[in-house]
């Protein structure tokens, strides 16, 4: 019997070194909240340290450092979206910013999912948070190139055509008239 013990415990040391390198190499933080720790997680990946600028003992600790790392302009929403994700009412959040404590903007995709009782209750949350900052100021350089010349970074055509086509527009509902000089 102590050899099929020994076995099981070097099986079980195998599935945990197995789990702790896919959690180490994840590129994102992985988390999971249960329900009646009042907001706080009860598993944060180590990742959370060089995306979020706290520690994963840190944040675990403090069920409000969540929100109150949240940017200012995207709380509202933010929090309507869990909100509504908590009741079973709500998908993924939409892309959010948090302002780390060292002044930090990054950007999250947040995929949690939820575990929940025969009465649809919430019990778990669980999912992974990535840094898709780079990805935002790449759409934020595409977006701006689309309107303005690379090199002198003025207004170029395709700007010009837009908004000469909304002041007709414009010019219309309002039966006014516009010059263009």
């Amino acid at each position: 019997r102590l050899g099929g013990r020994s076995g099981g415990r070097a099986r079980l040391l195998r599935s945990e070194d197995r789990l702790n390198t896919i959690v180490t190499g994840a590129r994102g933080i992985i988390y999971i909240s249960a329900l009646g720790c009042e907001g706080r997680s009860t598993y944060v990946s180590p990742q959370i340290e060089s995306i979020f600028g706290v520690s994963a003992e840190a944040y675990c600790a403090d069920g409000e450092l969540w929100n109150r790392l949240l940017h200012p302009e995207d709380r509202a929403q933010i929090e309507a979206e869990y909100d509504a994700f908590i009741e079973g009412t709500g998908g993924d959040l939409s892309d959010y910013r948090v302002l780390t404590p060292d002044g930090r903007t990054v950007w999250i995709r947040d995929r949690a999912m939820a575990v929940r009782d025969e009465h649809g209750r919430l019990l778990l949350e669980h999912g992974l948070m990535f840094d898709i900052t780079e990805l935002k100021e790449a759409e934020a350089q595409i977006a701006h190139l689309a309107y303005h010349d690379k090199l002198t970074g003025l207004p170029n055509r395709a700007m010009f055509e837009e908004t000469l086509e909304l002041s007709i527009a414009r010019a219309a509902r309002g039966n006014l008239c516009v010059a263009v000089l």
